[in-house]
């Protein structure tokens, strides 16, 4: 079984390859490296020497964008303008209408932290089902219970449950990612389902969550362009 993490913070050449290589210390496959929309033109002027370490390193990685923005409407001008050119779309949630936008957009690939600055999860019974019907997956950031305390740690604990609840009920697509943005940040495969354990997660959701699912993302986006609706693709008729 392989092991991705789908969030770490990109922000230069020097943080990244320390994220790489200690990712790859903690068992970790493939990881996704994300930017803002702002950033990650720079980023790629990067990418073939990180490429180069990649290859030292033993594990796979690819940059992946992150669009942070409370305009639903700035939302889907980003994703088209991007689509094509990017194998990751990632919208950060916490916005209400962001949350719905972003989950009605079958060209996003993922909301990422729909509880982020709320007082409530940021999920409910309709947003899980549009999650479930385009096929859009919802993040959990582990770093959001590591970095918080007291009240609000168990505040964003109850958050996780809740969409936990709601994703066996309507079988959406769910990752659980370190959101690391140093090395000092990223956690390994047993820290993952030693956490998500305790929080009321089973193994089998964990490592959907942490394999299968992001795994399922790559092989889709790969064929993505191939795919006229989905689940119908034009295949080479060399035969």
């Amino acid at each position: 079984m392989k092991y991705y993490d789908f969030n770490l913070k990109g922000s230069n050449y020097q943080n990244d390859l320390k994220l790489l290589n200690e990712a790859h210390n903690l068992n970790w496959d493939y990881v996704k490296i994300m930017y803002s929309q702002e950033e990650y033109t720079n980023a790629l002027n990067n990418e073939n020497i990180l490429r180069d370490e990649e290859k030292k390193l033993g594990i796979n990685f690819d940059y992946g964008l992150e669009i942070n923005t409370n305009n639903p409407e700035e939302l889907r001008k980003l994703t088209r303008k991007n689509r094509s050119k990017i194998k990751y779309i990632s919208c950060l949630g916490g916005n209400l209408k962001i949350n719905r936008a972003a989950l009605e957009n079958r060209q996003i690939d993922t909301l990422s932290r729909p509880y982020y600055h709320r007082r409530d999860s940021g999920m409910n019974h309709v947003l899980a089902k549009l999650a479930r019907d385009n096929n859009v997956c919802v993040e959990l950031s582990l770093k959001d219970i590591l970095t918080n305390h007291l009240s609000y740690r168990a505040k964003v604990i109850s958050y996780f449950k809740e969409i936990l609840l709601f994703q066996r009920k309507y079988k959406f697509p769910l990752i659980l990612t370190s959101g690391a943005t140093n090395f000092y940040d990223t956690k390994s495969v047993k820290d993952f389902l030693s956490i998500f354990n305790s929080i009321g997660f089973t193994n089998e959701e964990i490592n959907n969550a942490i394999s299968t699912v992001p795994s399922n993302i790559i092989d889709f986006n790969n064929n993505r362009e191939n795919m006229v609706i989905e689940g119908v693709c034009i295949v080479d008729d060399d035969l």
